[in-house]
């Protein structure tokens, strides 16, 4: 019998806020030219679920919903 991975979350803005301001790491695959809207991400999720990382979760709405939240960005 084969193990089946959980597949990675998919949370909304104000979920990825509170994770994001208990610490948590982000790691941001965005390209500057594209990618406003968390497709990519859902592929990154897919793909570090596939190479055994646990606990992954990916931001529905990108940064798009990210901005139009009124949240900051910026880069490290």
């Amino acid at each position: 019998m084969t193990e089946q991975m959980a597949p990675f979350r998919d949370l909304t803005v104000d979920e990825i806020k509170k994770l994001v301001d208990e610490g948590r790491d982000v790691v941001d695959v965005r390209e500057d030219w594209v990618c406003q809207v968390g497709e990519r991400s859902a592929v990154a999720s897919e793909m570090a679920v596939a190479l055994g990382v646990k606990d992954v979760v990916n931001f529905r709405g990108g940064t798009k919903a990210w901005r139009d939240a009124g949240l900051p960005l910026e880069k490290p």
